[in-house]
């Protein structure tokens, strides 16, 4: 996760080997160095947060009660200054020292350690020119991990669609489709054109156009429904770090939790949160599965004990990671919708996807299945549109990710990972209209939590086709149907 790049946790790392060699040497087993080698940085990790966020919780504390002039005045200002010098280092130094994917950087040591100081400075000024900072703060860093040109043609289709809404052009609903068709189709014609030539730069464009769009036709909508709207707050609602990659904010939403007023700071609440985040992550990345060792396994028994190892892996790593984001985010004073949160805990199809990237499925119910007619007519056809779209948004991947050898057998697991899930939350909502009294509805409420780890674990399976490419495919379907390898 970008350990190497850490500069807190490589200043910690020379401690940490002089401490081990000490241990060494007074006989302290292997086993128990080596357990102790992976709970130290977690550790290190943990009491940094803790102890900067208790720090900054007593400095808010004073300064929100203080006296202009005086002694303890004067010594707060200096802290918060100190603070600002050491946030701009920080920067400094992560802007550097990137971490291979941008979502890893939010899990980083030194740039939670930065989200503290530099939330406790942003404390200080209007709440306008901190989201404009925070605004630049995002640029600075998504667009350093994109690139600057697709960065900018993203930004370029986006920034043309705001203006868009201001035209009066656009109040009929036919012609604002079109309006804003246009800039967004350009952008993806352009990044689906430099897939070939410029792959990295498509693939890097495509991780953050994928997201962008789905925000801008959430902030299009909601504005026409009258939130307000300000360049400001569209910039920080599209692009806003670390969740502009990962994330899909309703913008309504976002505009009542973070750009309509001030909200105090909660630092105990996003401490707990890095905290807890930080062990789920260390737990996800301690267990040893891969999706090729799924693909690999032979025989009904080890398929599916190595998929429900693999959902847990992915369970624990992304709830790790979003539970760290989120509270990054909180301590620069964001509030996020959560996401992946809960996910080992559900016990239906409905409740899994209301976890699992949880603000893409609060999307899609918005959006489409809302829309569509929700649950007051043709529930399932509306279920199925609301799958349709996130199958087609998934299907948009592989062409970005393999430009020269993708084909339709990269497509297949994922309409197949559609197909399922719709049938699955669909066969959910239809039993959940059963008597409540009735046998079936007795049977299926003691199985409920292991089928829908059952459910899950096939979830993960599928959707890590569009990574590893559909070569094996069908073996590990008949596999799974227990048509293969007994």
């Amino acid at each position: 996760m970008g350990i190497e790049n850490d500069l807190l946790l490589r200043t910690a790392f020379g401690w940490n080997y002089a401490l081990t060699e000490l241990l060494q040497q007074r006989g302290v087993p292997p086993v128990v160095l080596g357990v102790l080698g992976s709970v130290l940085p977690l550790g290190e990790v943990v009491l940094v947060v803790v102890v900067l966020a208790v720090a900054a919780a007593g400095v808010d504390r004073l300064w929100a009660g203080r006296r202009r002039g005086g002694a303890t005045w004067w010594v707060l200002v200096m802290v918060q200054a100190a603070a600002g010098l050491c946030a701009l280092g920080l920067l400094s130094w992560i802007y550097l020292h990137p971490s291979a994917e941008l979502i890893a950087l939010a899990c980083r040591c030194d740039y939670l350690a930065f989200a503290i100081l530099a939330g406790l400075v942003l404390r200080l000024v209007p709440l306008h020119t901190r989201l404009w900072t925070l605004v630049v703060l995002s640029v600075i860093l998504v667009g350093a991990y994109v690139g600057r040109r697709p960065f900018g043609v993203v930004l370029l289709g986006s920034l043309l669609g705001f203006a868009a809404t201001r035209l009066s052009v656009t109040d009929r609903p036919g012609r604002r489709i079109v309006v804003q068709a246009i800039p967004m189709a350009a952008v993806f014609a352009w990044l689906w054109e430099t897939r070939s030539s410029t792959h990295l730069w498509a693939l890097q464009g495509w991780g953050l156009y994928g997201y962008a769009l789905l925000r801008h036709v959430s902030f299009v909508v909601e504005s026409r429904r009258g939130v307000p709207a300000t360049l400001c707050g569209y910039l920080c609602f599209l692009l806003f770090y670390p969740s502009a990659i990962g994330a899909v904010e309703v913008y309504n939403e976002f505009w009542e939790r973070n750009l309509s007023r001030d909200r105090a700071r909660e630092y105990r609440r996003a401490a707990i949160m890095v905290a807890k985040g930080a062990v789920l992550l260390s737990i996800g990345v301690a267990i040893p599965m891969t999706q090729d060792r799924v693909t690999e396994s032979v025989g009904f028994a080890a398929m599916w004990r190595n998929a429900l190892v693999l959902f847990v892996r992915a369970a624990c790593a992304t709830m790790g990671i979003w539970n760290q984001i989120e509270g990054g985010a909180l301590f620069l004073g964001v509030h996020l919708r959560p996401n992946f949160r809960g996910v080992l805990t559900a016990t239906n199809p409905s409740q899994f996807w209301r976890a699992w990237r949880g603000t893409m499925t609060n999307w899609l119910i918005r959006y489409v299945y809302v829309p569509l007619g929700g649950n007051r007519r043709h529930q399932t056809l509306n279920i199925l549109g609301a799958f349709v779209v996130s199958t087609v948004w998934h299907c948009l991947g592989p062409p970005f990710l393999r430009p020269t050898t993708w084909g339709i057998g990269d497509i297949v697991p994922l309409m197949a990972w559609g197909t399922v899930n719709f049938a699955g939350v669909a066969l959910h909502v239809g039993v959940r209209g059963v008597e409540p009294r009735s046998p079936v509805r007795s049977r299926l409420r003691v199985l409920a939590w292991p089928l829908t780890m059952c459910f899950a674990s096939l979830t993960v399976c599928l959707l890590g086709f569009s990574i590893t490419g559909g070569a094996r495919f069908g073996h590990v379907v008949r596999t799974l149907l227990g048509l293969e390898g007994w």
